[in-house]
């Protein structure tokens, strides 16, 4: 059993400006990693073409945007909220707060068959 009282004292590996990752654990079935996003940070827009991504809210809120016609537009999560992405929805990760970091939860499942492909 994992229980993560507060994330704040995690240590995050920088993935890009504003936004940091600790891997919880992992195997080939699924990663579990714990994000936080900084105010204003985000991870820009992407898709998986080959695995899942289940999304749930720990502290704060994230906008969570999908582009496009179909089931496009924005859901807000905050804490205990959950949100999966399909294979090849393109997506986006918003922390729109002005002052407070967001954290959240994130599996990729099936890792071993997880990809990155960038929006262009």
């Amino acid at each position: 059993m994992i229980g993560i009282d507060d994330p704040t004292g995690l240590r995050f590996l920088a993935r890009r400006a504003g936004c940091g990752k600790h891997v919880v654990t992992e195997d080939a079935a699924f990663q579990l990693s714990i994000y936080r996003l900084e105010p204003g940070a985000q991870v820009p827009g992407h898709a998986h073409t080959r695995s899942h991504d289940i999304f749930v809210g720990v502290k704060g809120e994230v906008r969570i945007e999908i582009p496009g016609p179909g089931p496009g537009g924005a859901f807000v999560m905050g804490p205990g909220g959950v949100c999966t992405i399909a294979p090849g929805t393109p997506h986006a990760v918003v922390n729109a707060h002005a002052t407070q970091d967001a954290f959240f939860v994130l599996v990729h499942a099936p890792f071993d068959r997880f990809d990155l492909v960038p929006n262009r």
